[in-house]
């Protein structure tokens, strides 16, 4: 496996970054990784430092995503470093609460600059790697973009826009070999979010809104993304939304919803992604990609 994963200082990214190496390892394949965030911060060292004792081989790049000209160096230079590429993880994000009315066009532009124009422009930039691999690309949204909360800003707005800028990307680039998705977690318990669960009853609350009765953790998201990155994956259909796979959205539950794909086969989910939720299936699309080659579309998580 040769991946870049964004926003991999911590968190999601971080604990995507260690199980795509732990998995490349078992499997006794090559396993070179670049993990990005801003700038070099300590946990960011740390995760390369982790990654190579396991017995990959990583770097540390940075850069601001919401610069226009980040995301095609990252890509370069990923492909310097690795000899090829067979996976982007689009996972830097940015959010800045406030209610509509009052937001600044400042911070619109920021949020839209950092969740949403950054995962095209690294789509643009790997698109040959990725060809030449018949590899895949995930980006990381938000249930906010299913969902969207009074007082959060532009937020959900550019998650709901990457969500169908992914549905797009699967079905131009399915005949291409190359597969498409997007997970949209909830409040995973991450460093971000580790002071609202500090609070026992908020946690209990969250937990209770759950069917599975906890929250999910960055492992959790990890799982999934490496399966949807992985080979296991790779005969997934696009197909539009049905609005009835998010009948279960008021509940703000972490779930697998894969009802925006028709299978060429039965699933066979990896036991880590156990904990995510549930699976539905959706009628064909009429505008199939051709068999093996075809990609999911989020909202995954």
């Amino acid at each position: 496996m040769r991946a870049i994963v964004t926003g991999a200082s911590r968190g999601i990214g971080g604990a995507t970054c260690m199980k795509l190496a732990r998995d490349s390892i078992a499997r006794g394949e090559p396993a070179k990784f670049v993990a990005c965030a801003t700038g070099m911060r300590p946990d960011l060292h740390e995760l390369v430092g982790e990654l190579n004792a396991l017995g990959a081989e990583a770097i540390a790049l940075t850069g601001d995503l919401a610069d226009p000209e980040v995301p095609a160096r990252l890509i370069a230079e990923t492909q310097a470093f690795c000899g090829g590429l067979d996976a982007v993880v689009s996972n830097a994000g940015y959010s800045s609460a406030g209610d509509l009315a009052e937001l600044s066009l400042a911070d619109w532009e920021r949020v839209f600059a950092t969740n949403l124009r950054p995962t095209w422009l690294l789509a643009k930039a790997a698109y040959e790697p990725l060809k030449a691999s018949r590899g895949a690309l995930v980006a990381v949204s938000s249930f906010a973009g299913v969902l969207p909360r009074a007082g959060g800003g532009a937020y959900a707005a550019a998650k709901a826009a990457l969500i169908v800028l992914c549905q797009q990307l699967a079905q131009e680039w399915a005949p291409d070999g190359i597969r498409v998705n997007v997970v949209s977690p909830g409040m995973i318990h991450t460093p971000l979010s580790a002071s609202i669960y500090a609070d026992p009853v908020m946690a209990r609350r969250r937990a209770d809104l759950v069917p599975l009765r906890r929250v999910g953790t960055p492992d959790d998201v990890a799982n999934t993304i490496a399966f949807l990155v992985g080979r296991e994956s790779a005969r997934f259909d696009t197909q539009p939304h049905s609005r009835r796979a998010w009948r279960n959205q008021e509940h703000d539950v972490d779930w697998l919803n894969a009802g925006s794909a028709t299978l060429a086969r039965e699933p066979v989910w990896p036991s880590e992604c156990a904990n995510v939720g549930l699976l539905t299936r959706r009628r064909p699309c009429q505008a199939r990609a051709r068999q093996g080659s075809g990609s999911t579309t989020g909202p995954i998580v």
